[in-house]
């Protein structure tokens, strides 16, 4: 337990291998991506898939930048800012929050869809 606090604690991390950067950049790019695609979604009619591409642009645009940010604190061996919990802390952040997004377009969305086309039914016979 003493080395994995060691390892996530330690206030200068060091350099950390090239593959690792590689991955990082990567990673931070498709999250970007990601973004820009919600923002495209923005613009569609339906309503469940502009919230979709809402919230995906706001975890893209949120995540990404951070990840770029924390990579720049860990290559420039900034004191405290480069310990590697900060990476493994915003990644677990990132990733319970973009799941918690597909959660929501998994399970609730298919029932609001249903709920909508049931008023439309309804509605279709009254007086406006």
């Amino acid at each position: 337990m003493s080395n994995i606090l060691t390892y996530l604690f330690t206030p200068y991390a060091g350099g950390a291998q090239p593959l690792f950067w590689w991955v990082l950049l990567i990673v931070a790019g498709l999250v970007v991506l990601a973004a820009i695609w919600g923002l495209w979604l923005q613009r569609r009619k339906d309503g469940f898939v502009r919230t979709f591409g809402y919230r995906l642009s706001f975890w893209g645009f949120t995540v990404g930048p951070v990840m770029f940010l924390i990579a720049a604190f860990r290559y420039q061996n900034i004191y405290f800012f480069s310990m590697r919990f900060w990476f493994y802390g915003w990644a677990l952040v990132g990733l319970i929050w973009v799941l918690k997004i597909f959660w929501w377009w998994i399970k609730d969305v298919p029932k609001a869809r249903l709920k909508r086309q049931a008023n439309q039914q309804y509605y279709k016979y009254l007086p406006r």
